[in-house]
């Protein structure tokens, strides 16, 4: 079995940059909806690369809550209709002295269309949305009930921790926090 590595041409291993490039950022530079690249050269300029064909990606647009508006380190698993997966993480940062946009952007194989989404926020909740068909981008919020309810609980608890913590038994501690039996007993 050979192991040896190959070098590629240029065509087959993507653009060719003659400086010593140290970037590189994709984004929709001339509003077409392709990505497109800026290179960050050593001590150079910068280097714009306009993709002039081939079919429109998808994007992907998370809305989370105050703090993280944009879902920055969500995890994005897209399903196709041909039952293969697409994932990608929202991310702030892109590489060396560079930022990426943060709506997860996709290329599909022609005849499949995107089906079902999953997200798993930061904070470990999980979210599967349907897509529908014939759009190309997407929004998904966060559910406002999760942070609601688990703001509520998060009080009950500690209610329920200062009970028991002030000496209470379990009993009167249930008798002021209507709550505490919903919640497993820490010593």
């Amino acid at each position: 079995m050979d192991h040896a590595l190959a070098d590629p041409s240029a065509p087959a291993s993507g653009p060719l940059v003659p400086e010593g490039a140290k970037s590189v950022v994709a984004s929709d530079l001339n509003g077409d909806g392709c990505l497109d690249l800026l290179v960050g050269i050593n001590d150079g300029p910068v280097r714009s690369l306009v993709r002039t064909g081939g079919p429109l990606p998808y994007r992907v647009s998370l809305e989370g809550p105050a703090g993280n508006l944009r879902g920055i380190g969500a995890r994005i698993s897209i399903r196709l209709s041909d039952d293969s997966l697409r994932t990608g993480e929202i991310r702030a940062g892109a590489g060396y002295l560079s930022q990426a946009q943060p709506p997860f952007t996709f290329s599909a194989p022609d005849g499949t269309t995107p089906a079902t989404l999953t997200v798993r926020w930061p904070d470990g909740a999980v979210t599967t949305s349907r897509l529908p068909t014939g759009e190309r981008e997407f929004l998904i919020r966060k559910p406002w009930l999760f942070y609601f309810c688990r703001s509520i609980l998060r009080t009950r608890e500690r209610k329920r921790r200062a009970c028991c913590e002030l000496g209470s038994t379990l009993r009167a501690c249930r008798r002021h926090c209507s709550a505490a039996s919903r919640f497993p007993t820490s010593t």
